[in-house]
């Protein structure tokens, strides 16, 4: 469990002076997205308890939900985001951008690759496509939110990640942001099964699928959302 406990959205590790305004800006976005997440769910009353974090220990693209309870009676909702999804398109520009700076930053440290560097900088090339990504993202752990609530459980949890994934395109309504972002994720992490999550292209497989059946575009989709 991540000892982050503050509503900043950096985590105490993180370089500060590199940061602070990123995440500042950044949270600002996710918390927007998450309210519109919430309210299409029909869980508007869950967004007073969620809070956003950066770790900076997360490495590559990771994305975590996290209950726990904060000092009140209250049980807290915890989106914890790695690095990597406080940057954009437009923080490499050039060379003195401050994704330049902190990719150069995690280098010197030896937590980044040349081939790392590479990857990251042409997965931010697609602007649009990076954005709706982390968007997919989001989503994807509203989704692990909803069943929660809903007291939905999976005999496998493979599956739970699957349904995950379909909320996601149905709030998004489109793949787009998933497809690329599972694309983009294989060059960063093994593409194979782990004991919890599919590989990357069982995900794209199963979300061509939701996208392709009729079933997934109707209302009674849209209800059993819900």
């Amino acid at each position: 469990m991540n000892n982050i406990n503050h509503r900043s959205g950096v985590s105490a590790s993180i370089e500060r002076p590199l940061f602070q305004k990123l995440a500042l800006r950044r949270k600002k976005e996710v918390f927007h997205k998450i309210e519109f997440g919430l309210n299409q769910l029909g869980l508007s009353h869950l967004f007073k308890k969620f809070v956003c974090s950066m770790d900076s220990r997360l490495i590559g693209f990771k994305a975590k939900i996290v209950q726990r309870k904060s000092t009140s009676i209250e049980c807290k909702i915890q989106l914890v985001l790695s690095p990597l999804f406080y940057l954009k398109a437009e923080d490499f520009e050039d060379s003195n951008s401050v994704g330049w700076k902190w990719i150069e930053n995690q280098m010197k440290k030896g937590k980044l690759t040349d081939q790392d560097r590479k990857a990251i900088i042409d997965y931010y090339k697609n602007k649009e496509l990076s954005d709706e990504a982390l968007d997919f993202v989001i989503y994807h752990e509203l989704g692990h939110v909803k069943q929660n609530y809903r007291g939905l459980s999976f005999k496998n949890p493979k599956d739970s990640e699957i349904d995950a994934d379909k909320t996601a395109y149905h709030l998004l309504g489109s793949i787009e942001g998933g497809i690329y972002f599972f694309s983009q994720m294989g060059i960063f992490h093994p593409d194979k099964d782990s004991n919890t999550h599919p590989s990357f292209s069982k995900r794209m497989f199963a979300l061509e699928k939701v996208r392709n059946h009729k079933f997934y575009r109707s209302v009674s989709f849209y209800k059993h959302i819900r």
